[in-house]
């Protein structure tokens, strides 16, 4: 019993981590670049939607979990630069894969990119 009991909460966690309330996203685009990488691995994505510790954006090339990522998202004119990690990935219903990035908590572009995508959705 109590293996089968933390087991199900464990996954029913898994699916629902972000406690912060999400804001969906209208042509907000990000490059994703993998840090640590030899060569070039980066993608392009669509931002889906954002909260203050993460979002989530839809792309054909997803990353790999647990990869260290360099976000460079665009909010009308301007370019935001966000330290970020893979924390899942999903087939998307439209396509391509939802992919899950939290924000470095300590990272100040992750600040200046929330207070342009908050002042841009609204």
């Amino acid at each position: 019993m109590g293996k089968g009991t933390k087991k199900g909460k464990a996954a029913k966690k898994n699916i629902e981590q972000r406690q912060e309330e999400r804001m969906d996203a209208e042509q907000v685009f990000v490059a994703m670049t993998v840090l640590g990488f030899q060569g070039s691995d980066q993608a392009f994505g669509v931002v889906q939607n954002v909260s203050e510790d993460g979002m989530c954006v839809c792309t054909p090339q997803p990353p790999a979990k647990g990869s260290s990522m360099h976000l460079r998202i665009s909010v009308c004119e301007d370019l935001h630069e966000v330290q970020a990690t893979v924390r899942w990935i999903r087939p998307a219903p439209q396509g391509g894969f939802d992919v899950g990035l939290e924000f470095a908590p300590a990272d100040h572009g992750r600040l200046l990119f929330l207070k342009s995508f908050l002042e841009d959705q609204q």
